[in-house]
């Protein structure tokens, strides 16, 4: 058997070394083949609305440069809150002029209005241009043309929630009676949900149909800082009236 020799093996080691540090070299130095975004149309500019006889008349500029993917039309979207908080779509559409007029508006209502591009060729729409507007009395009517998309009236909130009695792991709340809201949508019961402020992953109580005005929370941990919402539900209406809360912490 040959006899090895140190100072061999430590050449043998560092051209091996030499070689994979150049490898690395130029994988670093090779040119990344980085996956192309997707192609979309190029968006509009500068919307703009000219206010009318209950209606707006929406312009917007053309995109300056065009992508490989042409605009062929335009898709319009107005949209606005209830009293919920929740984002209705009022109206929608395609066109392919560069103005488009809405008509029935709501008195004393904010709009958003949104333009995106379309380019047949991809089947993408381009980002947005948009634009907010608020109607007053003077130019829009307070009996809209799509009363399907008035926003929905609902009960009065739960009033005047406190705390009855309160233990180490229980507390018992009470409230006012929600009323039925000028007749319009009458309660029918109420939804709970108790959440643990201090332990985050805690799942929360909830209570979807409640017909006492009152309420008791077991399974408490004392020193615990939680919150409890009430709401009114009207099944006339099928919506929530806005909720009512109390922060509160067992001793």
């Amino acid at each position: 058997m040959s006899e090895i020799h140190p100072r061999r093996v430590i050449m043998s080691l560092a051209m091996i070394g030499i070689v994979v540090a150049a490898l690395l070299l130029v994988m670093r130095a090779a040119p990344a083949f980085a996956q192309s975004p997707p192609v979309t149309p190029s968006p509009p500019t500068d919307v703009t609305g000219d206010m009318g006889d209950m209606e707006i008349k929406l312009s917007w500029t053309a995109p300056a440069t065009e992508s490989t993917c042409v605009v062929t039309r335009y898709f319009i979207r107005l949209e606005y809150y209830d009293n919920q908080g929740v984002m209705i779509t009022a109206e929608q559409a395609f066109t392919e002029d560069t103005m488009y007029v809405v008509t029935g508006l709501v008195a004393n209502t904010r709009y958003l209005a949104t333009v995106f591009s379309f380019g047949e060729s991809c089947g993408k729409y381009s980002t947005v241009a948009f634009m907010w507007f608020t109607t007053t009395a003077s130019d829009a009517t307070t009996d809209p043309v799509k009363p399907d998309n008035q926003p929905k009236p609902s009960p009065n909130r739960p009033r005047r929630l406190s705390v009855s009695s309160l233990s180490t792991s229980t507390a018992t709340f009470v409230w006012e009676e929600s009323n039925s809201n000028d007749g319009r949508c009458s309660h029918g019961h109420y939804s709970l949900r108790v959440r643990n402020l201090s332990d985050k992953t805690a799942a929360p109580v909830k209570v979807l149909e409640q017909d006492a005005a009152t309420f008791t929370v077991t399974g408490l941990v004392s020193g615990n800082r939680y919150k409890i919402t009430v709401w009114s539900y009207s099944r006339e209406c099928g919506i929530h009236s806005p909720g009512t809360s109390k922060k509160f912490t067992p001793p």
